[in-house]
């Protein structure tokens, strides 16, 4: 976002952008709340559960990260659309751009992970069952991952710091001749989802369409088949939600483009991106509870509410 508002903008428009904005910081700061109390729940009901295997240090790290994305998507994003707000230390600054990019890029591979683990759970059971279910495997991938973005993507943000500042670069000239912006928007954005909607739409088609057995209808009655399925339910999630907040920042790119950074139309798109964005690294365990027989069987004995289960 950028930090403030142009100086083209009249009185009015900056009173009703500021107006727009500052509600949604208000509802960034209660949600981002509520998403870190929600994903420490999650964390904490799934080790209790004593399931050990890929699925559950997917879904251990997927809170953590999620949460980690609630601090910088939430309220930060939020208030530097709001007039006057500024990160107070450029260094503190270059930092939050690199840790920006890096965690959101981080959440949503991981996501692509947890995708790749369901499609080969379902298409290569023998090999899944044998190999790639293993803790120690799925740990292995976390690290890499994690390692990776730092090295490839925070690297890229932190260089390149100097010519951009705020997540509109694809309009500085430099940015444009040298494609770093479009590499890190498709790398963080366009490609996990892509991917991920591309192994869900796999896994559908084997287990609906073909009408196959997969490893969780194998497992129905093994504990860690609940983790399973919240992962299959994190993986539609995120394809939803992440499809719609890329869909705001194209769209909040093109008006700005255009010179309508001043509308209010502009700081609408903008505002939906935030909501949408907060609500994807927040939301999971509200789904857990809803969706997951599973897990609200280890939230209730985790947290002494077995009378809820009669």
């Amino acid at each position: 976002m950028q930090a403030n508002l142009s100086v083209q903008c009249d009185s009015k428009q900056i009173h009703i952008a500021n107006r727009i904005n500052s509600y949604v910081l208000w509802f960034s700061l209660l949600f981002s709340f509520i998403g870190l109390v929600a994903n420490a729940l999650s964390y904490i009901t799934i080790r209790s559960a004593k399931v050990y295997n890929s699925s559950i240090v997917y879904l251990l790290a997927l809170a953590i990260w999620d949460s980690i994305s609630l601090i910088f998507d939430g309220p930060i994003d939020a208030g530097q659309m709001l007039k006057g707000f500024t990160i107070p230390s450029r260094y503190l600054q270059r930092f939050y751009v690199m840790q920006d990019w890096v965690t959101t890029s981080i959440a949503h591979w991981l996501v692509v992970i947890i995708s790749l683990d369901r499609f080969m759970a379902v298409y290569f059971p023998i090999l899944y069952q044998s190999v790639l279910s293993k803790e120690s495997v799925a740990y292995k991938m976390v690290v890499g991952l994690i390692t990776i973005n730092y090295l490839a993507m925070g690297s890229t943000v932190y260089i390149a710091y100097e010519k951009c500042v705020a997540n509109l670069c694809s309009l500085h000239p430099d940015w444009k001749k040298t494609n770093v912006f479009e590499y890190l928007v498709f790398s963080q954005g366009v490609a996990p989802i892509s991917l991920v909607l591309l192994f869900n739409s796999l896994i559908v088609w084997k287990l609906v369409i073909r009408k196959k057995t997969s490893s969780i209808k194998q497992n129905k009655n093994s504990k860690s088949s609940g983790a399973e399925f919240l992962l299959f339910v994190v993986t539609c999630s995120f394809t939803i939600l992440s499809t719609a907040s890329q869909i705001c920042w194209y769209w909040r790119n093109y008006e700005y483009a255009r010179g309508n950074r001043c509308s209010t139309l502009y700081y609408a798109i903008s505002s939906l991106e935030n909501i949408v964005t907060v609500t994807n690294n927040g939301i999971n365990f509200f789904l857990y509870i809803f969706l997951g027989k599973t897990f609200r069987i280890w939230f209730y004995k985790c947290f002494q509410l077995k009378f809820l289960l009669k």
